[in-house]
């Protein structure tokens, strides 16, 4: 739905944030017996990424207050069954965790969800150079999280630092907020969604090359000059990964949004040569550049493709684009349709974007 400024509406609510780019590959005792704990804002997901129904019940609480099973998550996520088949879930009451967490591959099916975000929070600094940078780190397959921040407060001026480091396949993160400054969210492959969600950041803060999809997301940039919001890495013409965005707002963090005039954004780069952005039914602030795409050191402009469609707000307009070949704007839906299936065929465009990676 559309409000009057154009802007889409949210139904979660706007956190104000925690206060030379070269990418790298990415590299107490607990009770078993299941908890009841009914709490109406909790959601629950089907294997494709839909919201089932509301959680009834979790298999082990976090809590700071020694109510739970554990006070670290780290601890609740060590003792949570390996390998397992069914979903595995820990509730994190309200608070803010300093840690960082590490999900091992042997670690599937686990979800964590908290109170919201900006309520039950994961918190850390540390840059991509220190050991276990990144606030979360995932490994484990169908990993999902919902109301809940990852945090990295690194800072502005720290250089890489990830909030989240997704390297699995099928996660799903829903209301959740990823909060970073320059690569603040890494997919690093597979298939992953976010949906309902906020991601700030400065520099290529959403990156990586993996069939990642974004969703009534508000994608916000922070206070900085020059801010490139993406950086997709599709090395080959066969890679069936890229970045879509379908019904999210470019704009300003909340924090930074009276000093927009200040910043200079574009939609982002390609760290690979075949990178693959679209960006779909979104709203479009006026501090994006009319020319929209940069160019990365050492990567060609030919190979790309970045397609806008049906977006809207003073950034819009498609005129001033970059003349790169790859750069489409698409002003009637079936001749999108009819280039994603003769050139991107696993790409399904229906009521949500959908990937067929088989």
């Amino acid at each position: 739905m559309w409000c009057s400024s154009g802007r889409f509406h949210r139904h979660h609510g706007h956190g104000h944030g925690h206060h030379n780019h070269d990418h790298g590959q990415g590299h107490g005792h607990g009770q078993d017996s299941r908890n009841n704990h009914d709490q109406d804002d909790d959601h629950r997901y089907d294997g494709h990424g839909q919201l089932d129904h509301v959680i009834s019940g979790y298999d082990m609480m976090v809590s700071k207050d020694g109510r739970g099973n554990y006070t670290r998550v780290s601890e609740a996520i060590e003792n949570a069954p390996n390998m397992s088949l069914t979903f595995y879930n820990i509730y994190i009451k309200e608070g803010t965790y300093e840690e960082n967490l590490y999900i091992h591959r042997t670690k599937t099916n686990i979800r964590l969800f908290g109170d919201g975000a900006h309520r039950t929070i994961i918190f850390g600094n540390r840059t991509n150079n220190e050991t276990n940078g990144p606030t979360i780190e995932i490994h484990g397959e169908r990993f999902q999280a919902a109301n809940m921040s990852f945090v990295n407060d690194a800072g502005l001026t720290a250089g890489q630092a990830n909030a989240v480091r997704n390297v699995a396949n099928n996660t799903i993160f829903y209301g959740c907020s990823i909060e970073g400054y320059q690569d603040t969210l890494y997919v690093v492959r597979g298939s992953q969604r976010y949906e309902n969600c906020e991601i700030y950041g400065t520099v290529d803060f959403i990156y990586g090359n993996a069939a990642a999809t974004f969703l009534d997301c508000e994608i916000y940039a922070r206070h900085r000059g020059i801010v490139t919001y993406t950086a997709q890495g599709r090395e080959r013409p066969i890679d069936r990964s890229g970045f879509l965005f379908q019904r999210c707002n470019f704009t300003m963090s909340p924090a930074d949004y009276g000093r927009k005039s200040d910043v200079k954004a574009t939609f982002g780069r390609p760290w690979r040569a075949y990178s693959l952005v679209l960006i779909i039914e979104s709203y479009i602030d006026s501090m994006v550049d009319p020319i929209g795409w940069l160019e990365f050191p050492d990567q060609p402009t030919d190979k790309l493709t970045y397609v806008e469609y049906g977006n809207v707000g003073p950034g819009s307009n498609t005129d001033g684009r970059v003349k790169w070949p790859g750069v489409k704007a698409f002003h009637h839906l079936p001749e999108l349709l009819l280039f994603l299936s003769e050139d991107y065929p696993w790409i399904s465009l229906s009521h949500n974007i959908t990937w067929n990676l088989n």
